[in-house]
């Protein structure tokens, strides 16, 4: 269950990071980086990391915080003014 192991250990590698490239997450994991590239892959598939607008680095995706029983919300004042910041609006709440 290696696979299961590494996958676990890039969301840990972004939880305490914030942030990161393929090439610090290989890093990190000890693996090539199309190895890295491929977990970030099937984890951003599933909603567990999402990449930046630049495209070079990859956070926590809201599917993270959906298996810890939480959703996403977002009120229409908080989106518009999250668009003219240029950030996310969303929030989490417990279900």
């Amino acid at each position: 269950m290696r696979s299961v192991d590494r996958a676990v250990s890039v969301l840990e590698i972004l939880a305490r990071l914030g942030e990161a490239g393929v090439t610090e997450i290989a890093v990190e994991l000890g693996v090539h980086k199309s190895t890295a590239f491929r977990l970030l892959g099937v984890l951003e598939n599933r909603g567990l990391v999402a990449q930046t607008k630049d495209r070079g680095k990859y956070h926590l995706g809201a599917g993270v915080l959906r298996l810890a029983g939480r959703r996403p919300c977002a009120s229409t004042s908080r989106r518009r003014a999250s668009r003219s910041a240029g950030s996310s609006p969303t929030s989490w709440v417990r279900r």
